[in-house]
């Protein structure tokens, strides 16, 4: 897509120019699907309108569990645009409560700032970095998204003089469709975010690509990841509900960062319960590869659990203690629910089995506990691995040779 205006005339922004150039964008800038790419040819556009922007900042609040604002920097001359994370603290920093989006935010919707000159105003610290750089004048718009207020955009510009009336006029009139563009990627990205953050990275990528309806889904190879905070319903008899929360929260991240950092996927959170999955698919060796993982994952869980345990004692806190079982089987991964209520998960009897695996873990004393299958994979593997022979677990007629891990 290519919203660049007809380079005649650069001098004069006439309205009708403007217009043209909100047409098209209005009518082609929804197919831009990176908001990168959209600042950039934004920003292309007004300079060949005749408004010389040097510089733009987008900053765009999201919905997101750790991240609150989302903000994309452009330069005139430079290639990238730059995109940049923040999470909740930024509301607390000085570097945001002197910055002009404050005053936007209660609802100021224009800041308009000469840089140089006579009627120069530097009264935000940014501004003083703009003009060490050569810039002479400032604008920064407020908007609004379905999230609500304390979004924006400046421009800026190193053109002499500054940007006359009728550029501002042109900053001002392309707002309501770049807004709109905007809102179209901050919904996107809060659909990925919050899709993966409460379903899974994959789950969440299956669901927006069309999986959606009850029934839909395959038959994967996995190694299953069950795990158990020990007594829980004692500690919910006993705790504040939120130093219960607390507790059950850090249980969870010190779990879900060895995971993930070892290449499985969070499926859901039961009560005080966690399933995962280290998915296989038809390489050879990919299998006990799974394993490796799977078993690494579970120590660094234990070890991190361990370094929070001696936190928690030395303040006079209960220690955290888990139970954790590893198991290897084909299941089903999809949407299973009510019509109205679903859920993307796996279920079969791999699951079941490894369930019950990680509930015979409080019998035997053992935190890590592993199928014979896992076992078998792990083969010639150097892990901590030590047979504790058959064992009955429930739902199956013959005892099954069980195996820990040691930590």
């Amino acid at each position: 897509m290519s919203l660049e205006a007809p380079p005649d005339d650069l001098a004069e922004v006439s309205t009708a120019r403007v217009a043209a150039l909100i047409t098209r964008l209005a009518s082609e800038g929804q197919n831009v699907s990176d908001p990168r790419e959209l600042i950039r040819e934004v920003a292309a556009a007004l300079r060949a309108l005749g408004v010389p922007v040097d510089r733009c900042m987008v900053g765009l609040q999201v919905l997101h569990p750790q991240v609150r604002v989302v903000s994309w920097s452009w330069r005139h001359g430079v290639d990238d645009v730059v995109e940049r994370e923040f999470d909740y603290s930024l509301e607390e920093q000085p570097i945001y409560l002197s910055s002009p989006i404050v005053e936007l935010r209660k609802g100021t919707p224009l800041i308009r700032r000469r840089l140089v000159g006579p009627d120069a105003r530097l009264d935000y610290p940014i501004l003083h970095d703009l003009v060490a750089d050569g810039f002479t004048d400032y604008v920064a718009l407020s908007f609004r998204v379905e999230q609500g207020p304390g979004n924006a955009v400046t421009w800026a510009t190193q053109a002499p003089g500054g940007f006359t009336p009728d550029q501002v006029e042109a900053l001002q009139a392309m707002l309501p469709v770049l807004s709109l563009l905007l809102e179209v990627h901050a919904q996107r990205r809060i659909s990925r975010a919050l899709l993966g953050t409460y379903l899974g990275q994959d789950a969440g990528r299956r669901v927006l690509s069309g999986q959606v309806r009850r029934g839909d889904g395959e038959r994967i190879r996995a190694v299953i990841w069950c795990s158990d905070m020990r007594d829980f319903t004692q500690l919910s008899d006993s705790m504040p509900g939120p130093a219960l929360l607390t507790m059950l929260n850090t249980c969870f991240e010190r779990q879900v960062w060895a995971i993930h950092r070892n290449g499985g996927e969070v499926l859901k959170f039961i009560g005080d319960g966690l399933l995962a999955i280290f998915r296989i698919d038809d390489r050879e060796g990919v299998e006990a590869e799974a394993s490796r993982r799977a078993v690494v994952a579970g120590v660094e869980a234990f070890a991190s659990l361990q370094e929070e345990n001696l936190r928690r004692v030395g303040q006079g806190l209960l220690p955290i203690r888990v139970g954790l079982a590893l198991h290897i089987g084909d299941v089903e991964f999809g949407n299973i629910g009510a019509p109205d209520r679903l859920d993307f998960t796996v279920i079969g009897p791999a699951v079941n089995l490894a369930a019950r695996l990680e509930s015979l873990s409080k019998i035997l004393g053992e935190p890590f506990l592993l199928s014979s299958a896992v076992a078998q994979a792990l083969a010639g593997a150097s892990l901590p691995v030590r047979p504790l022979g058959p064992q009955a677990i429930r739902g199956l007629p013959v005892p099954q040779p069980v195996f820990a891990v040691r930590l």
